[in-house]
């Protein structure tokens, strides 16, 4: 009898722990997130600039793929616009065209520290320039996505709602979603806080596909412990 108890206690320690894999590595890191301004070509005499965090920052041309970004990584993204004639391009190359170097040594580190200084202060000037305007748009946090999540790329569609004097305004418009296996779905937004969700879901929760042996062998120590002990006492 001893035995079956402590057989059924490491059953039941043993679920929660396949329930903290499902949040620690059941997230789909691979995901690409993208998003473009589809009437860009209305405000050609401006520059258009994403800032990330104030480390990294690139010129809005087209469409513009970030890769997988983080809840935290989202909320850090900001928009802002110039007046081409009032934006010094090859200022913004020299400081957020170099690569930032990898911190093998303490060249590189020292190396790597100046340029993210240099972008720091940058940043800081932009943010403290008028004639840089910048936007209060929001972007939406991916959240969580399984990794056997069918989707692999969220581009979502933006349009520039108004630009007066020093406000832009930017309007989320539609989102599309490319899946594995290269069909798209696009899904207007209905709420500008919230996007809309895709039709086509994993049929199984990952765990359950990627730990199947596991859940099984949990069901079967439970049922097989359930029957013993019913033939065991059951008869008495």
């Amino acid at each position: 009898m001893k035995k079956i108890i402590v057989l059924i206690s490491l059953t039941i320690l043993l679920i929660p722990q396949i329930g903290w894999a499902q949040i620690v590595s059941g997230q789909k890191y691979d995901i690409n997130y993208c998003f473009e301004i589809n009437n860009l070509d209305e405000y050609d005499s401006r520059v258009f600039i994403l800032f990330d965090g104030r480390v990294q920052a690139q010129i809005i041309q087209g469409k513009t793929c970030l890769g997988y970004l983080n809840d935290l990584d989202m909320y850090g993204l900001e928009i802002y616009t110039v007046r081409q004639d009032n934006f010094k391009q090859n200022k913004f190359n020299d400081i957020f065209g170099q690569e930032l170097p990898t911190e093998t040594n303490l060249e590189s580190a020292q190396q790597r520290a100046t340029i993210l200084q240099q972008r720091e202060d940058y940043s800081i000037e932009i943010f403290n320039n008028p004639d840089f305007i910048r936007s209060s748009f929001s972007f939406i946090p991916l959240g969580f996505i399984p990794k056997n999540d069918p989707v692999q790329q969220i581009t979502d569609v933006l349009s520039i709602n108004s630009l007066i004097d020093d406000n832009l305004i930017l309007k989320k418009i539609e989102v599309v979603y490319t899946y594995e296996d290269g069909q798209t779905e696009t899904m207007e937004y209905q709420d500008q806080a919230e996007r809309p969700e895709y039709s086509r879901q994993a049929i199984l929760t990952w765990w359950v596909e990627e730990y199947w042996y596991a859940v099984s062998l949990v069901a079967l120590i439970v049922i097989g412990a359930v029957i013993f002990i019913i033939k065991k006492f059951g008869q008495k």
